[in-house]
């Protein structure tokens, strides 16, 4: 009993053979390697989701107010109006600034885009009168938002404009009754058309009677 009692003993002291300390300390260095990993992958910061998508709905406002700012340019002829495209990435920047860590700006910019998408798609290619008389009102409000916001840009550094409840509070006045132009007026020119197809039905009613 002895012999074994101090053979146990002498096993668990034994030192450690070459290959089992070199195994065991592979192991260290790899979990070492894991948590170093862990942590460098813990402190990269990382664009969230919706940071992304909110640049792409950026991006669309920005091509959907060029594409819409082209279509209005010919009904401003003749008047003191210019199509200011180059206003267009000033007023991004700025739209980018302000809403790059606040919610409440990125739905409202998300919500204006929408609204050039949807008023893009029904500005009629051969408007009537009319309808040019509407979208020459429309595109003269929405310059003159615009050219309000390139200033408000200039008069100070974004940094300062971001610091500013005042001026924070000016684009957002300025970004919702932009939005509820967009609004009003796609319902104008929807109904526009709807009357000028009601318009064109009673003429061809009408000839088809007289002509019976």
């Amino acid at each position: 009993m002895k012999t074994l009692k101090a053979l146990l003993a002498r096993r668990s002291t034994r030192t450690p053979t070459p290959n089992r300390a070199r195994s065991q300390s592979v192991r260290s260095t790899t979990a070492a390697a894991i948590s170093q990993d862990s942590e460098s992958a813990d402190s990269t910061p990382q664009k969230r989701p919706n940071t992304i998508l909110h640049r792409n709905h950026l991006r669309t406002l920005k091509s959907g107010l060029i594409l819409l700012l082209s279509k209005v340019e010919p009904m401003l002829e003749g008047t003191p109006f210019k199509v200011p495209f180059n206003v267009v990435n000033t007023v991004i920047d700025l739209a980018t600034a302000v809403s790059e860590n606040n919610d409440h700006f990125r739905a409202l910019f998300e919500q204006v885009s929408h609204q050039v998408g949807i008023v893009n798609g029904v500005l009629p290619k051969t408007p009537s009168a009319e309808a040019k008389t509407r979208i020459r009102a429309f595109s003269e409000y929405l310059i003159t938002e615009l050219a309000d916001l390139d200033s408000l840009s200039k008069r100070s550094t974004l940094k300062k404009i971001l610091r500013s409840d005042e001026d924070i509070e000016i684009i957002e006045t300025a970004i919702r009754r932009i939005d509820g132009q967009l609004k009003s007026f796609h319902l104008e020119i929807t109904m526009s058309i709807e009357n000028k197809i009601d318009n064109s039905n009673v003429r061809t009613l009408l000839l088809l009677v007289f002509h019976a």
